[in-house]
């Protein structure tokens, strides 16, 4: 990942404080942005179909659009083309994402 002098490294030790902004890496903020399209959707959706809730996980956002079939089961793809857009953006971000911590992951022993 590019790193440079005004991004903040994270240590076990480290302490953020309110006056210490987070910096992403460009992956994770591309993350953060496709959620929250996503999340920006949803809010506009549910307010003008209702059946919504303000403070829904992604989770509950996946079942709204997506339904449920007869056994309960949550169905694979939602009618709406735009909602199968925007979590098409979101997966791509996060594999992207995925990739650029996979080094990361062995290097500092979460796995072996």
């Amino acid at each position: 990942l590019p790193h440079d002098s005004t991004m903040t490294t994270l240590t076990p030790t480290t302490r953020l404080s309110s006056a210490q902004p987070l910096l992403f890496s460009y992956q994770a903020q591309a993350v953060l942005d496709a959620g929250r399209e996503v999340y920006r959707y949803y809010h506009k959706t549910w307010q003008q179909r209702g059946g919504g809730s303000p403070d829904a996980s992604l989770y509950d956002i996946k079942e709204y659009f997506k339904g449920r079939n007869n056994n309960g089961k949550m169905n694979n793809k939602s009618d709406d083309a735009t909602f199968n857009e925007l979590m098409e953006r979101l997966r791509a971000t996060m594999q992207d994402l995925a990739q650029a911590i996979e080094p990361k992951v062995y290097e500092y022993g979460f796995l072996k």
